[in-house]
């Protein structure tokens, strides 16, 4: 599956929305409030992952996937959410997304080499819940 990355634009938050919707159950999806104050929040990064093919945009959005990132006043990066559409799974989108947050991340922050932070899930019990339910450990990574 071909697909580019490309940075987070208005018109994309109700299919983000519904893309949450459908990779978490109830209770731990997120509300659109909570979704769109995530991806304002000041320090945040959203980054997409939209197909090449145009036999997915003629189905409807190209969107397969997306990333919300933020780095806290500690310097530490940390994942919101990274939600990819079962149909998109296993093509390297989700592994692409958060290398390119981390990446965004360390260039935002004009970190050294050696890596000052970590790109982990927010602590809490709905961050740890999403974490834990998309099975993607481990989530320390040097940045």
């Amino acid at each position: 599956m071909e697909f580019i990355l490309r940075e987070f634009k208005r018109e994309d938050f109700e299919i983000l929305w519904d893309i949450d919707q459908k990779c978490f159950p109830p209770g731990i999806s997120y509300s659109r409030i909570e979704l769109a104050a995530y991806i304002r929040h000041r320090g945040s990064l959203t980054l997409v992952a939209e197909s090449t093919e145009a036999r997915r945009e003629a189905e409807g959005s190209p969107i397969l996937g997306f990333i919300v990132a933020e780095v806290d006043r500690r310097g530490m990066g940390h994942i919101i959410t990274i939600d990819v559409l079962g149909a998109a799974r296993r093509f390297g989108i989700g592994s692409s997304l958060l290398a390119a947050a981390e990446d965004r991340l360390r260039r935002d922050e004009n970190r050294d080499s050696r890596g000052s932070g970590f790109l982990q899930p927010r602590s809490g019990s709905a961050h740890g819940a999403r974490m834990h339910h998309c099975a993607l450990h481990p989530f320390r990574r040097s940045l």
